[in-house]
């Protein structure tokens, strides 16, 4: 699940019910967001692999990403790309 912000910022909803948080990994590029998570020797058979890639759009930063994980919710949120301004330099003469 998907939601854009107040703030301009991508919210992401992934259901991990049934993973343990230490065994997610969040691994994060400018451009993607991979998430995985096996599953754990005594897990349910009800409850599945993660194996997501994510693609960031172009006005986000994957490297700004926050990640929480509570009662079986991991949520992303994905910062908006600063444009940085140029910087006038002086002519020395």
């Amino acid at each position: 699940d998907v939601e854009t912000l107040k703030d301009g910022k991508q919210k992401v909803t992934i259901n991990t019910i049934g993973h343990n948080p230490k065994d997610i990994t969040v691994d994060v590029t400018e451009e993607e967001i991979t998430v995985k998570s096996t599953k754990g020797e005594n897990t349910s058979s009800f409850v599945k692999e993660i194996d997501l890639v994510l693609t960031v759009g172009t006005d986000y930063d994957g490297t700004k990403t926050t990640a929480k994980f509570n009662n079986g919710i991991l949520t992303l949120v994905i910062d908006k790309k600063i444009n940085k301004k140029a910087k006038r330099h002086k002519i020395s003469y």
